[in-house]
C-alpha cells in the first residue's frame, strides 16, 4: 500500500479510525504489519507491484486500476466494503473564498463543478469517477459505488494527522 502520507491512503486509514474506532483501526494496522504489508511511494506503484507479481493485493484508488487496465495489466478490482456498511468514497472538493474578489465567477465555477454535465465528463474520462447524480446512474452503472459508506468526512479530516502518524509508527 502507499505510504499513508501520500495521496488518499492517509484518508483511507483515517476513515478506519472514524468508522471502526481507534482500537479496531489499530488491530487492522497490526494485521497488515503481521501479514507483511509493504509501504511504497504511491498507489500506482502498489498497482504495478500486483500487476508484475511482486504483491498479491494492494489498497489503491479506482483511477489507478482503470489506468492499469488501459495498459493491459492483469488486474481485478474489489471495492473495500467496510464491515458490510459500504465503500468509502473519496470526494472531489473545491472551495470558494469568502469575500473573494471574483465572487460572481467563483459562483459560476462552483455551479459548473457541481453540475451533472461535469460529472458526466468525469465519468467518461480515463479516471471514470463515480457518479453521484441519480440522473447518471444508469449511463455509468459500471462506475457507480453501489453502497457508499455513510461517514462524516469532517471527522476523517480531524483524524487525519493522528491516523497517519499511528500508521507510520505501527507499519514501519
Amino acid at each position: 500500500m502507499a505510504t499513508p502520507e501520500f495521496g488518499t491512503t492517509g484518508g483511507d486509514v483515517a476513515s478506519w479510525f472514524v468508522h471502526y474506532g481507534s482500537d479496531q483501526a489499530r488491530e487492522i494496522l497490526k494485521g497488515l504489519k503481521a501479514n507483511g504489508v509493504r509501504l511504497v511511494e504511491g498507489n500506482s506503484t502498489a498497482v504495478r507491484m500486483v500487476a508484475t507479481g511482486q504483491a498479491d493485493v494492494c489498497f489503491t484508488d479506482t483511477d489507478d486500476i482503470y489506468a492499469a487496465k488501459r495498459n493491459g495489466w492483469p488486474l481485478a478490482m474489489v471495492p473495500l466494503d467496510q464491515a458490510g456498511r459500504g465503500n468509502l468514497a473519496i470526494p472531489n472538493t473545491a472551495a470558494m473564498i469568502k469575500a473573494g474578489p471574483h465572487a460572481k465567477n467563483a459562483r459560476a465555477l462552483m455551479a459548473f463543478l457541481l453540475s451533472d454535465t461535469l460529472e458526466r465528463y468525469l465519468a467518461e474520462s480515463d479516471s471514470h469517477n463515480s457518479p453521484i447524480h441519480p440522473s447518471l446512474f444508469k449511463d455509468f452503472a459500471a462506475y457507480r459505488l453501489k453502497t457508499p459508506l455513510e461517514i462524516n468526512y469532517e471527522h476523517i479530516a480531524d483524524q487525519l494527522t493522528d491516523a497517519i502518524q499511528t500508521a507510520r509508527e505501527m507499519l514501519l
